[in-house]
């Protein structure tokens, strides 16, 4: 089973940049450039405006990040909840057992395509949790 690495550089433009809390895994195993994940999300609507975000991987590595380095919104969105407008699942990652999510990748709709038979936890429908729940994390634009 590829990594997610191995999927983003699979399965993503050439020159596409990837919003990741391991830049340095998707530069180097991904081969594609990567955006160090904003802490804030007027931070993430600035970046934005230059590097737009496309395709986003959020790996077991978000887990880690202490609270005062600002991680909080991204880990509630690798479990569904505060992302934009207009982003799906494309790609979720399990552990060895299937039962846990290890990581996930979001993107704009095209950019991946469907898996054959489907993927656990894969949709077309927007990242965002059930009508009448509150994500975590946050303001969504």
């Amino acid at each position: 089973m590829p990594t997610e690495f191995e999927t983003v550089a699979a399965e993503t433009p050439d020159k596409m940049p990837v919003y990741t809390d391991a830049p340095w895994y998707v530069a180097w195993y991904g081969e594609r450039p990567a955006v160090w994940l904003p802490q804030m999300e007027s931070d993430r609507i600035g970046v934005e405006k230059v590097i737009p975000m496309q395709v986003v991987l959020l790996t077991s590595l978000l887990d880690s990040y202490t609270q005062d380095e600002g991680m909080e919104e991204w880990v509630g969105r690798k479990h569904g909840f505060g992302w934009p407008k207009g982003y799906v699942v494309a790609r979720p990652f399990l552990d060895e057992k299937h039962v846990a999510l290890v990581g996930v990748i979001v993107a704009r709709p095209g950019i991946f395509k469907p898996l054959p038979g489907g993927a656990p936890g894969a949709s077309t429908a927007p990242a965002t949790p059930p009508a009448g729940t509150e994500g975590g994390g946050g303001s969504t634009p």
